[in-house]
């Protein structure tokens, strides 16, 4: 009888359990599943109604790639301040200058600045948010405000460390 060794039971034991991401620690195995994105200010809050909250992500090591598509429909309260999208399900390493990226492939309704021509979105060290940032030809990247728009949808993707 062949006795298994230690690896190839805790290979088998991880195929078997399906851990939760809470559990994964950065191990060689792929991990997916979903998450909730929530399109947030970091200002007065208000009360978002949300008709499209869609995220999925796979982990492997360290590295997690998510995506995401949220809309809302109104947006009681009057929220200022500067849009993000909370809620990832892993927080990214705690690193100095290690950044995630994102990619914005749509957005409705949000209003940039003069100059300004497109949107994307960084994961900073130990952040589980994703402020979203707007650029443009010779422009200083900068956040997105709220302002007047209550109805929106953002759709994108994202890859950074654990």
């Amino acid at each position: 009888m062949k006795i298994l060794s230690w690896v190839a039971v805790a290979a088998l034991f991880l195929l078997l359990a399906k851990p939760t991401p809470a559990q994964i620690t950065g191990g060689p195995f792929p991990v997916s599943g979903s998450w909730t994105p929530i399109i947030a200010v970091d200002g007065t809050p208000g009360t978002p109604t949300f008709s499209v909250q869609v995220g999925t992500y796979e982990k492997v090591g360290r590295q997690v790639t998510v995506r995401f598509n949220v809309a809302t429909t109104a947006w009681t309260g009057s929220p200022t301040g500067n849009l993000s999208i909370t809620g990832l399900p892993f927080p990214a390493a705690s690193v100095s200058n290690d950044v995630g990226v994102c990619l914005i492939t749509q957005y409705n309704a949000i209003a940039l600045t003069a100059n300004y021509t497109q949107i994307g979105g960084q994961v900073g060290s130990g952040s589980s948010s994703i402020p979203i940032v707007q650029s443009g030809s010779g422009q200083t990247a900068a956040t997105v405000a709220i302002g007047a728009v209550t109805v929106m949808n953002i759709v994108g993707y994202c890859s950074y460390h654990t």
